[in-house]
């Protein structure tokens, strides 16, 4: 069973688009556990001034009431610190599941591009890379009076590994940066 092109690019669209959601799922979590961090660490920054506010204004003899608030104030500090470490955990995890995410994606395109490569010869490839070419430049009346050296152009996309689906806007780009042939 052959693989056609275009049903290779749509498995990397299909694949890209879940990754793209994956990854915005992923970075709102990322942001998420570290609004919580910031908000933690606020809060134990405030209960560690309002410890030493009390500790100041106390004296040396606390009274029973002063001794059990400070007693929970620290208790809570405890409980931020640990609700910060494990936010920090947790922030880590996701940004190395994103990476690894992102080196999968990676990986897959690549691999489809090799794919698309041996399904076409270089000849073929050649023969279709002109025919897109032609296209793209009869599409634009103001690309007729380009120097175009499609040989060339073949040359630097092989060389930039350009996949075919993006022949066309990769083609005009380089047409549009070449120089316009003097009249004669």
């Amino acid at each position: 069973m052959k693989i056609t092109t275009q049903e290779l690019q749509q498995q990397l669209n299909q694949i890209k688009t879940t990754n793209e959601e994956e990854q915005k799922k992923r970075q709102e979590e990322i942001d998420n556990l570290q609004q919580k961090i910031n908000v933690l660490s606020y809060e134990n920054t405030q209960l560690n001034s309002q410890i030493k506010i009390n500790q100041q204004q106390k004296g040396s003899i606390p009274s029973l009431d002063s001794s059990i608030n400070i007693f929970e104030i620290k208790a809570r500090i405890e409980d931020l610190d640990n609700n910060v470490v494990n936010l920090s955990k947790l922030l880590n995890e996701e940004k190395i599941k994103n990476k690894a995410l992102q080196e999968e994606l990676t990986s897959k395109i690549k691999r489809l591009n090799e794919i698309e490569k041996n399904l076409l010869n270089t000849e073929t490839r050649k023969l279709l890379f002109n025919y897109v070419a032609l296209g793209v430049k009869l599409m634009n009346a103001s690309n007729s009076n380009k120097n175009t050296n499609l040989t060339d152009f073949y040359v630097d996309m092989e060389a930039e590994g350009v996949p075919i689906c993006e022949w066309p806007m990769w083609i005009n780009s380089q047409i549009e940066h070449t120089e316009t042939r003097p009249l004669h």
